[in-house]
C-alpha cells in the first residue's frame, strides 16, 4: 500500500510540474496575430472538408461537366 502510495506520488508530482511549466517565446504582435489568424482559417477549412465528406457519404452530390 506504501509502494503504491509513493508511486502515485511520483506520478501526481510529475504530472503537476508537467502542466505548470511553460515555455515563453516573444514574437512580435503582427506575427502573433497573423498566426492566430492562420488558426482560425485552417479550422474553418478542416469544417468544409468534413462537411464536403459527409455529403458525400450521404450522397448529395451532383455530377458537373
Amino acid at each position: 500500500m506504501r509502494e503504491a502510495l509513493t508511486i502515485n506520488h511520483k506520478i501526481y508530482k510529475f504530472w503537476i510540474i508537467k502542466v505548470h511549466m511553460e515555455e515563453m517565446i516573444n514574437i512580435p504582435k503582427r506575427e502573433y496575430e497573423k498566426l492566430k489568424m492562420q488558426a482560425n482559417i485552417d479550422v474553418e477549412l478542416l469544417t468544409q472538408l468534413i462537411e464536403s465528406f459527409k455529403d458525400i457519404k450521404e450522397g448529395r452530390i451532383e455530377r458537373v461537366r
